[in-house]
């Protein structure tokens, strides 16, 4: 008889744990998904409107993709008419433009995703062949890998690129934004909002995420560019490549590649 109340007890102990488990992940998930305080929340693996905001977009999962697709259709459709020559109709232009939407042109380079822009042109962009692999990745996680494959042939001089990240990062930003009117337009909408990128496993080591996070940071400042921009003069027609890093040195990647003596 002790041994069956004693199951029983177990069991219920079990379910209270499991409870407490399920309640703090979602406490976790609402955290991070709710707009609290002026302060936003994006990445790429969550799934809030604003999933377009994170450097893997539109490499992002399906069920965050697909809400930040809805919500970037109610805030500003593809304008009408804009269909290239040969496109059998505007439809087909849409879905070409919702395809490629996220990506860029940076330097020169159409860039997938933010991310590979940063890992490829915004390190190696004069190390044309560097580039191409990295650009050339399926997906914004494997750019970012195979950049950690291309920096034991070209050293980065960290000290240098610690101060010089921040710069190139923002162009980067800043030209997604301008080449992507309806994710520039979401970027605006959030007003003053606090954006911060979710944290990932690098937790409070994570330079780029996190409240105090750079890239929330740098978004913010982009913002408040594009907010003055805007009324100072009319939005161009076309989309334009900015070269803010164009004078930026490349001396923190070594130009020659290093070749192991080892046999």
């Amino acid at each position: 008889m002790a041994s069956v109340k004693k199951r029983k007890q177990d069991t219920k102990e079990e379910n209270e744990d499991e409870k407490a488990k399920k309640h703090k992940v979602t406490t976790k998930t609402k955290k991070y998904e709710d707009v609290e305080d002026e302060q936003l929340w994006y990445k790429s693996t969550h799934n809030n409107r604003y999933a377009c905001f994170s450097n893997f977009y539109p490499d992002v999962k399906e069920s965050p993709l697909a809400t930040t697709r809805q919500y970037l259709h109610e805030l500003s459709e593809f304008v009408d008419g804009e269909a290239n020559e040969g496109d059998v109709d505007n439809k087909t232009y849409q879905q070409k433009r919702l395809k490629e939407e996220g990506g860029f042109s940076y330097h020169g380079f159409w860039c997938k995703t933010a991310e590979h822009a940063y890992q490829a042109v915004g390190k190696y962009r004069h190390i044309k062949y560097v580039v191409h692999d990295i650009l050339a990745q399926p997906t914004a996680l494997k750019a970012k890998t195979r950049n950690t494959h291309w920096k034991k042939s070209y050293p980065i001089n960290l000290k240098e690129w610690e101060t010089k990240q921040f710069v190139v990062m923002k162009e980067i930003l800043k030209a997604k934004m301008q080449q992507n009117p309806r994710i520039k337009k979401a970027l605006i909408a959030t007003g003053t909002a606090k954006l911060a990128e979710v944290p990932g496993r690098g937790g409070s080591k994570d330079i780029w995420a996190g409240l105090s996070g750079k890239h929330g940071e740098l978004l913010m400042e982009v913002r408040d560019e594009l907010i003055r921009e805007g009324s100072k003069s009319p939005e161009p027609q076309h989309p334009v490549d900015i070269d803010v890093a164009g004078a930026l040195s490349s001396s923190f990647v070594s130009s020659q590649p290093v070749v192991s003596t080892t046999v």
